[in-house]
């Protein structure tokens, strides 16, 4: 930028780049607080430059290209600098990303052990309606996490399984009717450390 400006009198430059999550963030902050330039910068979304690509029906793809097509894109449609933010805000943008991420990662959470027991025993939810919130269907798969560990089991072993000392077993009729489930089931013969079944 300083060799451009030597040789011309006046510049104004107007930058262009993609939003790539959190790393295009300290260059664009960098590329702002320059004072002794004429610097505008424009944050493009990715989805934008991807369809003028396109447009311009370009086959090779790599970096050279993108930063070519990017600067087409800022010359022909020549949007509005993104205006600055405040440095102290950042942090607070930051922790509300982390925030909506946290969520959505505990309303995914509880609906995991339902997935896997649809692929693996789905039949075990005809024992135990609702599994994450059943103790002793927790500590049952810790230790029996596939249909074949409970066909070879003991039914004398399945039916003292207890949640926790004091907690009600399994007792013989629902430890009888896990092991016919067990051997009748449709789920893919599939191996699940006992550990996943862990809850923390």
């Amino acid at each position: 930028m300083d060799n451009i400006v030597q040789k011309k009198d006046e510049v104004r430059f107007h930058i262009g780049l993609e939003a790539t999550g959190h790393y295009h963030q300290n260059l664009m902050a960098f590329l702002q607080a320059i004072d002794d330039l004429d610097v505008e910068v424009t944050c493009i979304n990715p989805v934008q430059t991807k369809r003028f690509i396109q447009m311009q029906m370009l086959r090779e793809q790599n970096d050279k290209v993108d930063a070519r097509a990017i600067a087409e894109y800022m010359c022909v449609q020549r949007p509005a600098p993104t205006p600055r933010k405040r440095s102290d805000m950042q942090p607070l943008r930051d922790l509300s990303r982390l925030r909506c991420q946290l969520i959505t990662q505990r309303t995914a959470s509880p609906n995991q052990p339902h997935a896997i027991l649809d692929h693996v025993f789905p039949e075990f939810e005809q024992i135990f309606t609702d599994v994450k919130s059943e103790p002793l269907a927790w500590t049952l798969l810790s230790r029996y996490p596939c249909p074949r560990n409970l066909i070879t089991a003991k039914t004398s072993q399945l039916m003292s399984v207890q949640a926790k000392k004091g907690g009600g077993y399994l007792g013989k009729e629902r430890a009888l009717q896990l092991k016919m489930f067990a051997k009748q089931t449709v789920g893919r013969s599939m191996l699940f450390r006992s550990r996943f079944w862990s809850r923390t």
